[in-house]
């Protein structure tokens, strides 16, 4: 699976979910910023919880 950057929705092909799941860490090529899957996965709860908002 294509890990996205949340920010700027840059594809980061090289790195794969069990290896951020092992406590791997990335920086995107495009914006600069660092994700890891705490990171990650804040971003994907605000991203529901404002999908959510009427």
């Amino acid at each position: 699976m294509t890990t996205t950057c949340p920010l700027c929705h840059t594809q980061a092909p090289t790195i794969t979910d069990a290896a951020l799941k092992a406590g791997g860490a990335w920086q995107c090529t495009r914006c600069g910023q660092k994700w890891d899957v705490l990171r990650l996965a804040t971003a994907a709860a605000y991203t529901a919880y404002e999908e959510s908002r009427p």
